[in-house]
C-alpha cells in the first residue's frame, strides 16, 4: 500500500526527539477512516492548532492514505505532553466514521 507522506512524515515509528535520553516515554498508535479526504485534512488541520508551538515534530507522525489517517506518535511521560497528545487525538476523532488509538508506557535508552 503506497502512502502519500504528509510534511516532513515519517513512517518508522521515530517520532521522537528524544531517542537517546533514557527516559519513560508513552507511545500512541492508531488510525482513523474518515468519510472523505476532504474531512480527514479539516481534522488535521484542527489537531494541528493544538500542536506544541516549539515542537515539529508532530508532523512527521501522520500518514494519510486516501482518507484513512495512521497515526505514531512518542512523547515524553510528562503530564504536559500526554495531554498535549490526547487533545491532538481528540480533535482527530471529530468528523472520523471509526477509529481507536492506543497508548503504552515504554523505557528508551
Amino acid at each position: 500500500m503506497l502512502f502519500r507522506r504528509l510534511k516532513n512524515s515519517a513512517i518508522d515509528g521515530s517520532c521522537s526527539k528524544y531517542p537517546s535520553s533514557p527516559m519513560q516515554m508513552i507511545h500512541f498508535h492508531g488510525s482513523y477512516r474518515y468519510e472523505d479526504q476532504a474531512t480527514l485534512e479539516s481534522a488535521l488541520r484542527q489537531a494541528r492548532a493544538h500542536f506544541p508551538p516549539d515542537d515539529h515534530l508532530w508532523f512527521r507522525c501522520f500518514v494519510s492514505n486516501g482518507s484513512f489517517l495512521t497515526v505514531n506518535l512518542a512523547v515524553p511521560s510528562e503530564a504536559h505532553r500526554i495531554l498535549d497528545a490526547t487533545t491532538v487525538f481528540l480533535h482527530l476523532s471529530r468528523g472520523a466514521v471509526e477509529g481507536a488509538f492506543a497508548a503504552d508506557r515504554r523505557a528508551v535508552t
